[in-house]
């Protein structure tokens, strides 16, 4: 584990780089949000294939398998697309915090669709319950915390709608993936994803280049642009590294202490209006029930797809998931 630190550091520092980088290329409204994730998913699919997945997807199995394996991740390019684009317009109509505390249901969200699409038969013990009896107070007092604020939001226009459709999509994205990406590695299927977004990003481009009134682009968002692209590359290398480096409990830890750690730098640095204390108890409470939601599923799943003799069967992957 020890030997995993710089690693973590190293993911953290990208990670939390990543979220301020996007919050103000959000705001500037210059850069349109399509040509951004192309470009990100352009560089990423070139960084794949380079650093060795080349044999794996074009070698190793035959034309019409790489196709079928193509259509498997075209929906979850679309739920992609949807998660992406309304996390960026979030970033324009309220405080980073309003959306990372809201995240937190989603692992309860993917419970409840895996359990109402008959994905998930075990029964919740008293400790995931717990849990997520936990997660939700900790929500709910955030909430009420920072209602005194207006929840820092800067426009209400369609918050509600664009967070619901963010939460709605990310939940659904990781339920697919999860179920969808068992019968290939998790590095092919990033590439795969990344590769089948490009056309849904060159359209929202097309379309966006050819819309009136578009600002110029000055020579610092262009730098933000580019730094953009280069941190969501990192990541997506980072995360598979990071993965297999620690435990998935630890890296549920890791994830969840970098989104403290960004509402914290945001509330410090980032001229918003002040987290209440109130809202902090409700953000710790949140976190802690997710952390601990995340390490009791994680552990179960663990037990049951060990076999008799300890070990993992093949064919279920690390997931590389980029983080906001």
């Amino acid at each position: 584990m020890a030997a995993a630190l710089p690693l973590m550091a190293l993911y953290g520092a990208t990670n939390v780089s990543l979220s301020f980088v996007n919050k103000n290329l959000a705001r500037a409204d210059c850069v349109s949000f399509s040509f951004l994730l192309l470009t990100q998913c352009a560089f990423t699919v070139l960084t794949l294939l380079l650093t060795g997945n080349r044999p794996t997807t074009f070698k190793r199995f035959a034309i019409e398998s790489s196709l079928m394996r193509m259509l498997v991740a075209i929906p979850a390019s679309a739920m992609y697309a949807v998660q992406h684009h309304t996390r960026m317009r979030t970033f324009i109509l309220c405080p980073v915090d309003v959306v990372l505390v809201a995240r937190q249901v989603v692992p309860l969200m993917c419970f409840a669709i895996e359990r109402a699409a008959g994905l998930e038969l075990r029964r919740q013990t008293k400790g995931t319950v717990g849990c997520m009896v936990a997660t939700l107070a900790g929500v709910a007092l955030y909430a009420w915390g920072r209602m005194g604020t207006g929840f820092g939001i800067r426009s209400g226009q369609g918050l509600a709608a664009v967070l619901a459709l963010h939460l709605c999509s990310t939940a659904l994205s990781n339920v697919y993936t999860k179920h969808a990406a068992r019968k290939m590695p998790a590095s092919e299927y990033t590439l795969l994803v990344n590769l089948t977004s490009l056309p849904i990003f060159a359209v929202g481009s097309l379309r966006a280049a050819s819309s009136p009134g578009n600002r110029h682009v000055g020579f610092s968002e262009a730098l933000l642009a580019a730094a953009s692209v280069v941190l969501s590359v990192a990541i997506s290398v980072l995360a598979s590294h990071t993965q297999r480096a620690c435990d998935a409990a630890s890296f549920a830890v890791l994830s969840n202490g970098l989104k403290v750690a960004t509402i914290a730098l945001d509330a410090c640095f980032g001229g918003e209006d002040p987290v209440p204390a109130v809202s902090w108890a409700g953000i710790l409470i949140a976190f802690a029930g997710s952390v601990a939601y995340s390490r009791m599923r994680a552990e179960a799943n663990g037990t049951t797809r060990r076999g008799a003799h300890g070990k993992e069967p093949a064919g279920v992957p690390r997931r590389t998931r980029k983080t906001d």
